[in-house]
């Protein structure tokens, strides 16, 4: 056993030896022949054929019947010279396994660390090599640990089953909101076109919570006001969380009246407290414009929690930047956030009392038609009654 020709038939017995390395020959046809290409003698010197050393017999194939040719690594060659020479013991099989590591030679690696593992089942560095480690005195690989405590391999990573079963079902959904999105998209390029009709009637019918994004995205930033309205309907349909947000933001930023509207229109239906405490939130906001488009949704919503709010908002104030002093003889004004120079010029901040008449609006509206104009003072008194007597809900929100 002591000889490397006896060696590798015992490796070959044990099944424990990588095959032999060969050039491969892919044909046309589908097949493939493997084997060494001879490159010396008086057929190898045909330039219209391949003449190929194989396993059972020198075999002659036509240039044109051969779609590729993998050729072996200069590694691989010496593999097949060396492999031979090392003897079938751990400390022989560990060196050619070592051999093969250095010379990036994985799976004829792999092969020899088997056969190390079997001659001596305790040899540390092929066990490590293997990705085995001792558990309770045992050999195991982390595949059998992690599959005794109940983790299964997803994606290359081990996770308990409760944990991909949650993942598949976000892949599921996340596979059907882009179904939505690709839908979505030929449905709105139909509505520029002869089949507008369909498409529309499309957008209608629309309930499908997992079509909330595609929606969104046309609600957000598609560039026309019709099609945005269009899709404010559906979007509400779904009864999504975020449905009902994305309408609550476009009731206030978008600039198309008709599109806030129709978006207003979908929330006014139904009871949102979440959508009541973001317009509550804008009537703080630095710009009146947003406060009044804010009074304008709180009227709709209708709700009374909003009163206090308003009428806090009644009468807001704004700073104004003004530069004076150019030498064109002129005066600036930018409203609050804005920005200007001029040479030689002087810039005072200014602050001015502004009074919004949309939330003055809501407030008579919610106060059901009670009308104290724009004194803040008279509001507060009125409350003030109202929180005595019980007689109405004008909570803080």
């Amino acid at each position: 056993m002591n000889s490397p020709r006896l060696a590798l038939a015992c490796l070959l017995l044990s099944g424990l030896v990588a095959p032999a390395a060969a050039d491969t020959f892919v044909l046309k046809s589908g097949g493939k022949v493997e084997g060494t290409l001879v490159t010396e003698g008086p057929e190898a010197s045909d330039k219209d054929k391949y003449v190929v050393k194989t396993e059972v017999g020198v075999v002659t194939l036509a240039k044109n019947q051969v779609k590729e040719v993998v050729r072996l690594r200069p590694a691989q060659v010496e593999y097949e010279k060396i492999r031979a020479d090392y003897p079938d013991t751990a400390a022989g099989q560990w060196d050619l396994a070592e051999w093969c590591r250095k010379n990036n030679l994985t799976a004829a690696r792999k092969v020899h660390l088997l056969r190390v593992i079997q001659i001596e089942p305790d040899h540390e560095g092929a066990r490590g090599a293997l990705g085995y480690s001792r558990y309770d005195g045992e050999w195991h690989t982390q595949d059998e640990v992690m599959t005794a405590r109940g983790y299964v391999e997803y994606k290359g990573r081990w996770r308990l089953p409760q944990e991909v079963e949650i993942l598949e079902e976000q892949r599921k959904v996340e596979l059907a909101e882009k179904g939505w999105i690709e839908k979505i998209k030929r449905y709105r390029n139909w509505l520029d076109g002869d089949r507008h009709e369909e498409a529309a009637k499309f957008f209608r019918e629309i309930e499908d919570p997992l079509a909330v994004a595609g929606l969104r995205r046309l609600l957000e930033t598609d560039p026309i006001a019709e099609v945005r309205a269009l899709v404010a309907a559906p979007l509400a349909q779904t009864g999504a969380a975020e449905a009902i947000v994305a309408l609550a933001q476009r009731a206030l930023d978008d600039d198309n009246e008709e599109v806030r509207q129709s978006c207003l229109d979908q929330l006014a239906d139904g009871k949102h407290p979440e959508v009541v405490n973001l317009f509550i939130a804008k009537l703080r906001d630095k710009d009146n414009k947003v406060i009044n488009r804010a009074g304008i949704c709180l009227r709709r919503m209708n709700d009374p929690i909003a009163v206090v709010p308003l009428v806090d908002a009644l009468v807001t104030t704004h700073k104004f930047k003004v530069v004076s002093g150019n030498p064109n003889g002129y005066t600036t004004s930018f409203g609050s956030g804005g920005s200007g120079f001029s040479a030689g010029s002087s810039t005072k901040i200014l602050s001015q009392d502004i009074q919004n008449p949309a939330v003055l609006d809501a407030l008579v509206t919610l106060a059901k038609n009670v009308n104290f104009n724009y004194d803040v003072a008279a509001w507060k008194r009125w409350l003030a009654t109202q929180r005595k007597s019980k007689s109405f809900d004008a909570r803080r929100g």
